[in-house]
């Protein structure tokens, strides 16, 4: 029996004895160094095994303790899972662009100030209401689309398209868009602005699909009048 077959194995019995419910899957929450006891092996054997495309592991916070969780790859996923799935590659996506501002910018003074607007370079982590608005943007956007959708909204030169429709579809339709500060421009990418006009970037999404060819998924995506009624 290889490591990969005693790794499945110890996860499917931990599963079938006490199984860890979250985001609507049964998973195997052992620590690493738990497993590699059942196992018989050293942890590092265990972290040299776990990288199979077999496995499926979700690192989160359970109460005030983060554990990875890990269940065989067998193809089942739940809606809540598939959300959170996404949040993290938008989080990920997001870290991206944001360095690559901060990577461009020479003056000391204004890249503490950026860093200090923006913490996720660092960090890694976004504050607790962004998660929300990602929550909110991953709902008001076709599942198999979202990352896409938002990885086009954040680009430099789309994200200044957006921010040009996104005010002035909020001036003609104020009750749409109960975030909408008339004054404010943001230069460069903002999650809550985003979220605001979610419905907004999603249309824009459909137009450059219409535009470069692609009809079929343009057929998927919701129409958005972004004119007023």
């Amino acid at each position: 029996m290889t490591n990969l077959d005693k790794l499945l194995s110890v996860i499917d019995q931990e599963i079938e004895d006490s199984p860890l419910s979250h985001l609507g899957l049964q998973w195997c929450g052992l620590s690493q160094t738990e497993i590699a006891d059942r196992m018989g092996v050293s942890r590092e054997t265990v972290k040299r095994t776990l990288p199979s495309k077999q496995i499926l592991g979700f690192d989160c916070m359970i109460g005030k303790t983060r554990r990875v969780l890990l269940r065989r790859h067998d193809g089942k996923t739940t809606a809540e899972f598939r959300l959170a799935v996404h949040q993290r590659q938008m989080k990920a996506e997001y870290k991206k662009g944001k360095v690559k501002i901060l990577e461009a910018m020479s003056d000391p003074e204004a890249r503490a100030a950026f860093i200090k607007k923006n913490p996720i370079v660092e960090t890694g982590q976004l504050p607790p209401k962004a998660y929300g608005c990602l929550k909110e943007i991953c709902h008001a956007w076709p599942e198999k689309y979202r990352v896409a959708i938002f990885r086009y909204s954040i680009r430099p030169a789309n994200w200044r398209a957006f921010m040009t429709c996104y005010k002035q579809t909020a001036l003609m339709k104020p009750d749409e868009f109960p975030h909408f500060v008339p004054k404010r421009f943001y230069q460069h990418p903002n999650i809550f602005v985003l979220c605001d006009g979610r419905h907004v970037a999603r249309q824009l999404w459909r137009d450059y699909l219409q535009e470069t060819g692609d009809h079929k998924t343009a057929q998927e995506i919701p129409i958005y009048d972004l004119h007023a009624d």
